[in-house]
């Protein structure tokens, strides 16, 4: 029998699509929205804590403008809560065919509904995992975007 002696981990990452008023010219004005006065923004699982100045310039070199077809691939990537039982066949197969035409079907609907709800906004998609060290786990599990309009899409 093996048994491993070494470090495991049970890595996730988590993808957010994110709305703001406007684009954010500078790292400041994002300091701002997404955090306003606070001064630090705290691990999620220790002590550990980074100024939220150093946060949202990390933040801010990854800001981009989602496209539609990059916003189209965030909602097909969503999961939809009971898909795969209303796909079953009587032999407790998945029928594929009927999946993923609901799936599109539902991934569509919730992104005209998001997009509709914020018509005229700025929309910016970010990932991150906690396989990429303390400060992106605290942006994936630390809910840096909870001032602001945005989706998660748990990759766990």
């Amino acid at each position: 029998m093996k048994i491993k002696t070494d470090f495991i981990t049970n890595s996730s990452s988590s993808s957010f699509l994110v709305v703001f008023d406007k684009k954010p010219e500078s790292a400041g004005e994002l300091k701002s929205t997404l955090f306003g006065e606070r001064k630090e923004f705290h691990y999620p699982y220790g002590d550990e804590y980074w100024s939220t100045e150093f946060v949202a310039e990390r933040i801010f070199s990854e800001t981009g403008e989602a496209e539609e077809k990059d916003i189209i691939e965030f909602f097909l990537c969503r999961s939809f809560e009971g898909l795969y039982e209303r796909c079953r066949l009587p032999n407790g197969q998945v029928d594929w065919d009927k999946y993923h035409k609901e799936e599109s079907r539902l991934a569509e609907e919730e992104k005209e509904w998001f997009l509709g709800r914020h018509k005229g906004k700025y929309f910016s998609i970010y990932s991150f995992s906690d396989n990429d060290g303390k400060l992106d786990c605290a942006l994936e599990h630390g809910d840096v975007f909870s001032n602001v309009p945005n989706i998660q899409n748990s990759q766990h």
